[in-house]
């Protein structure tokens, strides 16, 4: 049977859900002074407790609402307050909505709760009916729902929305043949393109298209006539069962400005399966995207470094234009980021690839990231996206690169805390494979070695030298001399020598005022950092010089 919603609706609807349009409620705020989150779970099941009052209230053009201004109450952090709302469905089904709330929220229908943020909070502020994505069932008729908004320390506000079903959302909430049969994906970008994995020699193309298909990258230097394709390939197979693809480069010249382009393959029956027998169909982008590869291995490298930007994708937009306003980040040949990019991933697409890695593509110009794996990036229903986005070709979370004279180690090691012990199986892989790549060639004629690493080492006072980073890193200096150490999690700014290393802890926090930016400069016979914030005035800055033997 042909439905209301996109002309579509599946025959097997107990095993695929069927997405419909309701019109926005009016909602009612109910008079309690201390409401709970039983009395939440018991108003979405229709039942008003005895002697409960509550009135009409209107969500602003934004779907914004102010809960201190309609409530009377003065602002007092985890202060709760209670929405009820009855929800007409023309038939049974699933609705897409979105919220978000300063700076706790959990929704209820019926009786049962869909999406939370009770633990983690919305990662910060301002908010937007966008900050988190979900969907809830509906039966035909009245439904009732409610929404538990608690305040954080600096306001209480919340935002909602139920959105209309759309090809490209009905594709992200269900991978099914019968949905993409029905609505087949465009071979077009959804998010990207971004980069990462800058090194000597190579870098890695992602992007994000509106479905599972296969595709490639086409490259050249700046000025050449002939592309260069390279497909996204699995154990030699061209790759069509994915929407998120990554796409090594390889055999680069340093210091070269490069063109790519994408391309898809979204026709199935087209694939051979194989290469090097083409395929028949391609659909080329339009867009031609340009990067500049890093440097050769003695000539100086430029990057800059920032860490946990706990805040909603569009508060991190406006706050990376600041520093980009101050800073010139295209300056740098590569961009660091230290982990904790948002607070929960519970919304990844919009929060992370919208709300962080596209700003990096700027007029088709591509910065280069380095992504680090922090504790939050562990936090939320879409934390494993982040693998396919930012981790090494070959999966792992950690990896070495040589850039210019610096050699680096990112590290995605993060147990912090003098009883925090080094048994998790990852730690102990990465303690032997950070010990072999310190003995390498390009670790040992490097001029200065860099960690990248989320925790610092010393743990929250960062000079406990019984922390696992902090024995880590003693480790790792008997290997090899490390020059600096950079790290972020305590939200605070602080520079240090540990262990002969110097070590740099950036500020973070959910306000460009809370952050900071560092510059670090790297010639063969010195090593410049420089911090700031988003004003371009500096309060430290420093330089080390290289070291006499390696």
């Amino acid at each position: 049977m042909l439905g209301a919603v996109l002309g579509f609706h599946l025959t097997t609807w107990a095993a695929e859900p069927h997405f419909v349009t309701v019109e926005p409620p009016e909602w009612e705020l109910v008079l309690a002074e201390k409401p709970t989150r039983e009395n939440a779970v018991e108003l979405s099941l229709g039942r008003i407790p005895d002697g409960w009052n509550s009135k009409k209230i209107t969500f602003d053009s934004t779907h914004r609402l102010n809960l201190t201004q309609a409530t009377g109450f003065p602002l007092q952090a985890r202060q709760s307050a209670i929405l009820t709302a009855r929800i007409v469905a023309p038939e049974d089904g699933m609705v897409l909505a979105s919220a978000g709330a300063d700076y706790y929220f959990e929704f209820f229908r019926e009786g049962k709760s869909y999406v939370s943020t009770l633990e983690h909070g919305n990662g910060g502020t301002p908010i937007s009916a966008d900050d988190r994505l979900f969907s809830f069932p509906v039966k035909t008729g009245v439904n009732h729902v409610a929404l538990l908004v608690q305040a954080g320390s600096g306001g209480w506000e919340c935002a909602i929305r139920f959105q209309k079903p759309n090809a490209p959302a009905l594709r992200r909430f269900s991978r099914t043949a019968e949905v993409l049969q029905a609505f087949p994906p465009a071979p077009e970008l959804r998010y990207g393109p971004w980069i990462t994995h800058p090194q000597t020699g190579g870098v890695s193309i992602h992007f994000t298209s509106e479905g599972p298909m296969a595709a490639a990258v086409d490259f050249r230097k700046n000025g050449a006539k002939n592309w260069t394709r390279r497909y996204e390939l699995w154990n030699g197979y061209l790759r069509r069962d994915t929407d998120r693809h990554s796409i090594p480069l390889q055999g680069l010249e340093s210091a070269t400005d490069y063109q790519f382009r994408i391309v898809f393959f979204p026709k199935d029956e087209s694939l051979s399966g194989w290469l090097p027998q083409p395929p028949k169909f391609e659909v080329v982008a339009p867009a031609v995207y340009s990067f500049r590869t890093m440097p050769a291995l003695q000539d100086p490298v430029t990057f800059f470094v920032m860490s946990d930007t706990h805040m909603p994708g569009l508060s991190r937009l406006e706050m990376l234009r600041g520093y980009d306003r101050a800073w010139r980040f295209e300056t740098a040949d590569f961009f660091v980021h230290l982990g904790d990019i948002s607070n929960t991933f519970d919304n990844f697409d919009d929060e992370v690839l919208g709300g962080f890695a596209e700003y990096f593509c700027r007029r088709n110009r591509v910065t280069p990231l380095c992504v680090v794996h922090g504790n939050h990036e562990y936090a939320g229903g879409e934390a494993g996206l982040w693998n396919p986005s930012f981790s090494a070709p070959d999966g792992k979370s950690y990896y070495a690169f040589r850039g210019g004279p610096a050699f680096f180690l990112v590290l995605a090691y993060w147990g912090i805390g003098s009883d925090a012990t080094n048994l998790h199986e990852l730690d102990r892989e990465q303690e032997r494979w950070a010990e072999a790549m310190l003995k390498s060639e390009a670790a040992r004629t490097a001029s200065f070695r860099i960690i990248l690493n989320h925790c610092p080492p010393g743990g929250d006072r960062a000079d406990d030298i019984t922390d696992p980073i902090a024995r880590l890193l003693v480790r790792l200096n008997q290997v090899a001399p490390i020059d600096l150490f950079l790290a972020g999690h305590v939200h605070e700014y602080r520079r240090t020598v540990l262990c002969g290393t110097t070590v740099v802890i950036l500020d973070g926090g959910r306000s460009a005022e809370e952050l900071n930016l560092t510059a670090v400069r790297v010639t063969p016979e010195q090593l410049t950092v420089q911090s700031g914030k988003n004003d371009g005035k500096l309060f430290d800055s420093f330089t080390l010089s290289a070291r006499a033997e390696p």
